[in-house]
């Protein structure tokens, strides 16, 4: 239209044309602003379906993330052998930030409701197994350290259990409380029974360790062994100690029981020495080292019995005042008929049962049962015989029976 027309319009004709140009416009602008919304829109949809569906295929079997769990545990429920925090770390950062970014997608775009709730389905399950790994772990760690390590193993490690390990010296209740706590919240698995089985040894030695060092500290008053203590509450002690694993808090034991044993070694010695003091004291000596011995010997005949010695002994004692006494003793020793004799020189003991024993010259030749000692002859002819002689010799030094005993049975000659 060109200006003379234009001008020729009225006013209303003129006011229409502009509504109508002006309507045609804003539909115009109203159509595309629609047609880039549609398409920023649909530009959105794939965005969020790019980043549910892609980490979600992290978290499905044998993807990154859920393949890297798996590596932590094995199919009995035992951790990786070797495993370390910061490897469990790593594996719940990177499902963090899986959900962190499909959370923020949701809220671009919240009517999909089907394609979230299948990235939560995975997410849960994964979610779900690295809690697991954390609390296995921890409890894990808690029982190694309860126990000392060797030659750098520790008690579990993966699916190795070293049973034969010691505990540490000292042990909280309240951790081993916390440990069976946290144990009740694991699914059953081989893991579980091993750490339980773990946690009864460590509850055994703790046990062993604490009555073994209650009986040893009993013998003590103080810092010193009791005075009155027992050889029995020592060895229930030392038993004790025994079955300790610890080997400082068992050595540490062990130092204290040597010196109860010392107290006993020396009581024991000193009784033993009074013992032998008393029996020095009580025995009377059967000789006088000062006396002569003069023998006279008189053969008599008994019929059906052969020859018997009659041996008596007249002793001359020389008394400081210058005079003499003697005494003289009879004794009755039997010979057989094999012609064994007496002859004089040292001095040989005979006792017998219901008679009187007395020294008599020494035999070169004795007759009778020997025996190791006088004590074991003296025993025998008790026990067997109504009447018997005991024949030996006799430490002049001492004036004790020495050296073997000849027993000889009295019966027939007691009259």
């Amino acid at each position: 239209m060109n200006m003379k027309k234009w001008n020729m319009l009225s006013k209303i004709e003129k006011g229409s044309i502009v509504c109508i140009g002006a309507v045609v416009l804003f539909g115009s602008v109203l159509g595309g602003y629609k047609a880039y919304a549609d398409r920023q829109k649909q530009q959105d949809e794939n965005e969020v379906k790019e980043v549910v569906i892609g980490n979600r295929s992290m978290l499905e079997e044998k993807g990154k993330i859920n393949s890297e769990i798996i590596s932590l545990v094995d199919d009995k429920g035992f951790l990786k052998k070797g495993i370390s925090q910061q490897e469990i770390s790593n594996a719940i950062d990177e499902l963090e930030m899986s959900y962190e970014a499909v959370n923020s997608a949701e809220k671009k775009m919240k009517d999909k409701k089907e394609l979230f709730a299948s990235y939560a389905s995975v997410y849960n399950s994964n979610k779900e197994m690295i809690d697991t790994i954390q609390k296995k772990f921890s409890i894990q760690q808690s029982i190694n350290e309860m126990f000392e390590s060797k030659d750098n193993k520790f008690v579990i490690d993966g699916s190795e259990v070293n049973k034969e390990l010691s505990i540490v010296k000292t042990i909280d209740d309240k951790k081993i409380e916390s440990c069976q706590k946290d144990l009740t919240t694991i699914a059953n698995d081989d893991w579980k029974s091993a750490i339980s089985s773990l946690i009864e040894i460590v509850k055994t030695q703790k046990e062993q360790m604490s009555e073994a060092t209650n009986l040893v500290n009993g013998l003590f008053d103080k810092e010193k062994p009791k005075a009155d203590v027992s050889k029995e509450n020592y060895d229930k002690a030392k038993s004790a100690v025994a079955k300790v694993k610890n080997e400082e808090v068992k050595k540490e034991l062990n130092a204290k029981l040597d010196k109860v044993k010392q107290v006993l070694d020396e009581r024991e010695k000193k009784e033993e020495q009074e013992k032998q003091a008393q029996k020095e004291n009580t025995t009377e000596p059967l000789a006088n080292p000062n006396a002569t011995v003069e023998s006279t010997n008189e053969e008599v005949v008994d019929q059906g019995q052969g020859s018997v010695q009659t041996n008596e002994n007249v002793v001359a004692d020389t008394n400081t005042d210058g005079y003499s006494d003697s005494y003289s003793a009879q004794t009755t020793a039997p010979q057989y008929s094999s012609g064994q004799s007496a002859s004089s020189g040292s001095t040989q003991s005979q006792s017998s049962g219901n008679s009187v024993g007395q020294q008599v010259p020494y035999q070169q030749e004795y007759s009778g049962t020997r025996y190791g000692s006088f004590e074991d002859a003296d025993k025998a002819g008790g026990e067997n015989l109504e009447h018997y002689g005991i024949e030996g010799e006799i430490d002049m030094s001492t004036g004790e029976p020495t050296g073997e005993a000849y027993l000889s049975d009295l019966s027939g000659f007691d009259k």
